[in-house]
């Protein structure tokens, strides 16, 4: 124990020092803080350091291939068994500068991977897991990780404005209170910031030292015990987290814990939908507005088939906008000329765009603008989250994985193939004002399940995640996992979906949901086997 609080208090010496760097950038990049990158859930990494269409185009020797793999020591539960990797570019720690993935184990294990060695760092045990029985629908298990993420982090420049965010990132992001107050840790204090956020199995939220992995608070109840937890974001002072499926006697909603002085054992305080399911599998969505969004499939209550805006501080609804078929996929939110605006996939097989602020208008029922039918995929494919990038010209475009054939009717202006399992779309947001539109740009090669797609820069990473759909019930997790196929990565030109690189017959599993992840010349594959797949460029040493 007494080498234990040595080796803590020189991390967190180091760790204080380095609280600014390492939580901003990585290696001069921004960094894959959360589901999907960012709070607005974009899934883009607009600085990606290394990984470009030009570096695709004209690799160097080697080019981008498997780095490395390995298997933790992890019991995968139903169909869960890693969390999509965190990513740390630059910590400076007691061993030197370390970059480090973060992966949660469905065993309720917490892995930091040095992703350089590929050597595990450190592992940890969360000590207040539940040992329950899990179901197809309710698996139990570790599923949210989380770090801090910067309200702004996906907001790009704005030419000669003023008042913007750090680094002339606009809009600034509205006050959030103070910053946290530093605890006590054997006697020693460490930053809130930098920490990895997990929620056990039992419902506690732990805040996992990045140096060393043990807690650095004393674990606080955030969710029910056995509750199935979407995924989650911390802002500044302010976690929110969501639960599904009932799970746990959890209803399904959003909760928020203000995390400001653990020691006094805050009290979480919760939305719940009425009875509607929540959809989407990267939790809440918090608007460069820092309005909180998610969206609503069947079932009972006000907000059925619904996009809800909620106050961040209060989470009573704000505004909605309600569909006539239930949404399939979490919300993205983005800034378009100035203005808030959100988008999500509904099962009606369109995507639909709406105001930030008002999302339904008047009579909640108006959007901005929707897509035509680009799918006619069943109620066994959710897509999971939309994701979002803008190109130098200013073209801001939306990507949606979809399921079956493309239906005709939308009339993309680029296809890479005929479409028989499934496909990433693309659409280009078109028009100003008050008169936009969703103009379908491209669909992507034929990919099998395909997950929801991430952007470097200017490549998109498609995976076809050769998951086994069905919506019966009676299937087992097990027949599932033995009627998928292995998955497969693909590298795409962003405008054009055009294939650049495939991992091939590399991966040897399934993938169930889980989408990649990537920073600093790396991309991550979470398969179901609980294998992590490192992919990228080579480091010149």
């Amino acid at each position: 124990m007494r080498r234990v609080v040595r080796l803590l208090g020189m991390a967190v010496a180091l760790g204080t020092l380095a609280v600014g760097v390492a939580h901003a950038q990585g290696r001069g990049g921004a960094t894959w803080n959360t589901g999907s990158a960012d709070a607005q859930r974009t899934a883009w990494l607009r600085t990606e350091t290394r990984i470009s269409l030009a570096a695709l185009q004209a690799p160097r020797a080697g080019g981008f291939q498997l780095l490395w793999k390995v298997r933790p020591a992890n019991q995968p539960r139903q169909l869960n068994a890693l969390t999509q990797p965190l990513v740390m570019g630059n910590l400076i720690s007691h061993l030197g500068f370390k970059s480090l993935a973060f992966v949660g184990g469905s065993s309720d294990v917490v892995y930091a991977y040095d992703y350089d060695l590929a050597k595990v760092y450190w592992s940890q045990k969360l000590s207040t897991a539940v040992n329950q029985p899990g179901t197809l629908q309710c698996p139990g298990g570790l599923t949210a990780l989380t770090r801090q993420t910067p309200l702004n982090q996906s907001a790009v420049p704005v030419p000669g404005a003023r008042g913007a965010g750090p680094g002339g990132f606009g809009p600034a992001p509205p006050a959030r209170g103070p910053a946290p107050v530093p605890g006590q840790i054997p006697q020693f204090e460490q930053p809130l910031g930098n920490n990895v956020w997990a929620i056990s199995s039992g419902g506690m939220l732990h805040v996992l030292n990045p140096h060393v992995g043990i807690d650095a608070r004393r674990p606080v109840r955030i969710v029910p015990a056995g509750a199935k937890v979407g995924g989650s974001v911390l802002i500044n002072n302010t976690l929110y987290a969501t639960t599904q499926d009932g799970c746990g006697g959890a209803p399904n909603g959003v909760w928020r814990l203000d995390v400001t002085n653990l020691a006094a054992n805050p009290t979480p305080t919760s939305w719940d939908t009425g009875g509607a399911a929540l959809v989407g599998n990267v939790g809440p969505t918090v608007g460069l507005n820092n309005v909180v969004y998610v969206a609503t499939g069947s079932g009972s209550g006000n907000y059925v088939n619904a996009v809800v805006a909620l106050d961040p501080d209060t989470l009573q609804a704000k505004d909605w906008f309600a569909a006539a078929a239930p949404f399939v996929s979490a919300p993205v939110a983005f800034n378009f000329a100035g203005r808030d605006l959100v988008a999500a996939a509904n099962r009606d097989g369109r995507l639909y765009l709406l105001d930030g602020t008002t999302p339904g208008g008047a009579d909640h029922r108006t959007p901005v603008a929707r897509s035509a039918v680009y799918t006619t995929a069943g109620p066994d494919f959710t897509p999971g989250a939309v994701s979002t990038w803008q190109d130098a010209a200013g073209v801001r475009w939306l990507l949606v994985a979809s399921a079956g054939p493309t239906n005709a009717d939308a009339r993309f202006a680029v296809t890479n193939g005929a479409v028989t399992n499934g496909t990433v779309a693309a659409f280009r947001v078109t028009g100003s004002g008050s008169a936009l539109t969703l103009e379908p740009a491209w669909t992507s090669r034929d990919l099998a399940s395909p997950v929801t797609p991430i952007v470097l820069n200017d490549v998109v990473f498609a995976l076809s995640s050769g998951a086994y759909r069905t919506s019966e019930a009676q299937v087992t997790a097990a027949q599932r996992l033995q009627r998928s196929t292995p998955a497969v990565l693909y590298a795409l030109d962003a405008k054009t979906g055009k294939e650049l690189w495939s991992s091939g017959a590399t991966i040897t599993a399934s993938v169930q949901g889980v989408g990649p992840s990537g920073m600093d010349g790396q991309v991550y594959v979470a398969a179901a086997d609980g294998t992590l797949y490192a992919f990228g460029i080579p480091m010149e040493h």
